[in-house]
């Protein structure tokens, strides 16, 4: 399926309807993993600064389908539910190559109602059930459990169900030092950034503490199509409920690359891949100690010079550690 997307991109550019790319950038889309999202993890942009003077506000909506269940090992995760994650975002230029974001999450968690739509995807498509249908519909479980020296078992994570919470709050400043002004070219930049502990880490919204990160991006624009990557590295202290259990938390590295191709003036298509290593490696449990990697498609509809839409859908690539399916939805408006 990914050889084939990756293919399909390759020859969007021939397309005859084609026409130069305009604010190209990636999918501003990561992992949803409950655990993961306690993380501070610069969301993929393109290397490209907001101007002095200038400004962005965004609005994302993530949709997640989680799915794990527990197996025989002596730790367990179990992922059976859904997350509803919206980001009210704003970038200003500061200039001399800076701009700066800060975004305030809200999320919910609940079972949902995706299961029967996802199940029909999944056939549809040839992908593994991963024994969905062998469990009732729209459940709900989102917890990490570990045994302790004396048998015992000691809850690691669990995400509160119902109500809407807000999640820690990233703050990331953004520097590119190399930066085509033209419509193609090679650009690339530094960014870093904190987190700030404002989700409740009693109910799994965050970590309790302040984290911190530092990463690259990329990018070069070929007129009607471009490649974006990005790599970030993040500093996480583990939470209390993990610490009780003897769990350690290694940090958060991740990597990513997209390509943008023109299909039309004011829609885009887009193609790709992110990585990041798992908190929650040090649990015995089957797939926690495997690294999320999901693959991205979708696409960006500019109307006009202040407004873009982007629409995306994530499928994991690594079986049985969640996120399942993640349906994506932004709007940016530039100022």
């Amino acid at each position: 399926m990914a050889r084939g997307l990756l293919a399909l991109l390759a020859l969007l550019p021939l397309s005859p309807g084609c026409a130069p790319l305009n604010r190209s950038a990636p999918l501003a889309a990561r992992n949803t993993h409950p655990v993961q999202l306690t993380a501070f993890e610069p969301a993929p942009r393109a290397a490209r600064v907001t101007p002095e003077g200038e400004a962005r506000a965004s609005v994302r909506h993530q949709i997640t389908s989680l799915w794990k269940q527990p197996g025989s090992d002596r730790d367990a995760v179990a992922l059976d539910g859904e997350v509803y994650r919206l980001e009210l975002g704003g970038r200003v230029g500061l200039g001399h190559g800076l701009d700066l974001d800060v975004t305030v999450p809200l999320l919910h968690a609940s079972g949902g109602f995706l299961d029967g739509a996802i199940e029909t995807w999944h056939r549809t498509f040839g992908l593994p059930q991963s024994s969905r249908t062998r469990f009732p519909e729209d459940r709900y479980a989102v917890r990490a459990v570990r045994q302790q020296p004396d048998g015992s078992r000691r809850t690691a994570y669990e995400l509160e169900q119902n109500g809407v919470h807000v999640g820690d709050i990233p703050i990331t400043l953004t520097w590119v030092p190399i930066e085509d002004t033209a419509s193609t070219g090679f650009s690339a930049g530094l960014r870093g950034g904190v987190e700030l502990p404002t989700g409740r880490e009693d109910d799994g919204f965050g970590n309790g503490a302040l984290d911190a990160g530092l990463g690259l991006i990329t990018s070069y624009v070929f007129s009607t199509w471009a490649l974006h990557a990005w790599a970030s590295h993040s500093w996480v202290p583990t939470a209390k409920s993990a610490r009780r259990t003897g769990s350690h938390y290694p940090g958060v590295t991740s990597a990513g690359f997209a390509g943008e191709a023109a299909l039309l003036e004011e829609l885009s298509a887009i193609v790709q891949l992110g990585y990041e290593s798992a908190l929650l490696e040090d649990l015995s449990a089957d797939g926690a100690e495997r690294d999320p990697v999901a693959i991205w498609v979708g696409g960006r509809w500019r109307p006009s010079d202040h407004l873009a839409f982007e629409l995306g859908v994530g499928e994991d690539l690594v079986a049985d550690i969640g996120p399942d399916v993640i349906f994506h939805f932004g709007l940016d408006l530039f100022f």
